[in-house]
């Protein structure tokens, strides 16, 4: 951990200077291995490296690898040796995918070799396979090179959706340097099964499964999607999230968050440290199996019931934190005594959420028979 937090400062610029290399003559292009995503297992001594290069266009051809070594660099090398182009190319690598095994050994290494590379940078998504390896997802499936189709995807619906953030290498290594603790995009290997008729027997999709916690470089639990949720409300990353709420007549409602912003303070008492948590969002209805909307009390239930759920996955959050003894929602910056040992497995958090629901996908003159009201 020491080894990469003297980076400090530095990782803005470096994240600028990762990544030069010389200028390609035109003629090395037709021998190059572009590598777009790569994983790494194993740990200190005994590392895997796996790499593919995305889906082959008609000129190009595709490359699944993965080789051993005593570190990151020895096995890059040996990745050398089974390429079908002459040289493999990192400098456009889009993803980074580690292993569950590796990530709880610590990723200091995987940090530094991102680091010092002259091919590769430091602003690419990291990725860590829950119950799994790397190998599975980047290397494994029988030649179906799909693993950068699929993360350009994911990604994507998380900026859309803000289901989760997808931490660079340099936001985690960033986080670590100043507060201990960062959060990674989790994924997990999953067969498609009816979801994707026309996928081939080894199909596996990855699909994204709330967030890694490390503490210090080592992986030492997971937010479930709940939690994950909370977590992103506290940092500012506003979730579309929707929810699923009871009309308190046997039907539902569902709505989707607009905005949400949280607030924090910091609370000192006899009972020791805490901290005050207040959330307020606003949310639209998208579906509803019947209930009157319109109805001012059935509008106030159910903001309740939003403000419950919600309420519900901040302290999921907060709660993860404290167990887990890894200050990932940078509770320090309104407590600075939490970061001295035992604090933070002590400290109480106090949740409060006001909700405002947003009657704006309703339609009227339906069939249910509302009609728009005037003035």
């Amino acid at each position: 951990m020491k080894r990469f937090l003297r980076l400090g400062a530095a990782f803005a610029a470096l994240a600028l200077l990762s990544g030069c290399s010389p200028l390609l003559h035109p003629r090395q292009v037709e021998d190059l291995q572009l590598i777009q995503t790569v994983g790494f297992d194993g740990g200190v001594g005994d590392m895997t490296v796996s790499v593919s290069s995305g889906e082959a266009s008609e000129d190009a051809v595709s490359a699944q690898l993965a080789a051993h070594g005593a570190s990151i660099q020895t096995a890059v090398q040996r990745l050398q040796d089974f390429s079908p182009r002459e040289e493999l190319f990192f400098a456009h690598i889009r993803y980074a995918v580690v292993g569950e095994a590796c990530a709880r050994g610590g990723i200091t290494s995987v940090l530094d070799y991102f680091e010092r590379s002259t091919q590769t940078q430091l602003s690419v998504p990291l990725f860590v396979v829950k119950g799994g390896s790397a190998y599975t997802l980047v290397a494994a499936p029988g030649g179906k090179d799909e693993i950068t189709a699929a993360l350009s995807s994911l990604e994507a619906d998380t900026k859309r959706q803000g289901s989760a953030h997808c931490f660079t290498a340099l936001e985690i290594a960033s986080r670590l340097n100043r507060s201990g603790a960062a959060l990674a995009c989790a994924i997990a290997p999953a067969a498609p099964e009816g979801s994707v008729p026309a996928a081939e027997d080894g199909y596996l999709l990855a699909l994204e499964t709330g967030y890694a916690v490390f503490r210090g470089d080592a992986l030492c639990g997971f937010l479930d999607t709940d939690a994950a949720l909370g977590a992103d409300l506290l940092l500012g990353f506003t979730p579309q999230a929707s929810y699923v709420l009871s009309d308190g007549n046997g039907g539902t409602v569902t709505v989707q968050l607009h905005t949400a912003k949280a607030s924090l303070s910091p609370v000192r008492d006899g009972g020791g440290a805490a901290v005050r948590i207040t959330v307020r969002v606003r949310a639209g209805v998208t579906e509803s199996s019947g209930a009157d909307t319109a109805d001012r009390e059935m509008l106030a239930l159910l903001e309740d019931e939003l403000s419950r759920a919600v309420t519900a996955q901040v302290e999921a959050a907060a709660e993860a934190s404290r167990t887990l003894d890894a200050d990932f929602l940078e509770l320090w910056r309104i407590l600075p005594e939490v970061k001295n040992e035992g604090v933070l497995a002590a400290l109480r958090a106090d949740v409060q959420t006001e909700s405002t629901l947003e009657r704006s996908y309703d339609i009227y003159g339906s069939a249910h028979g509302k009609e728009k009201p005037h003035g």
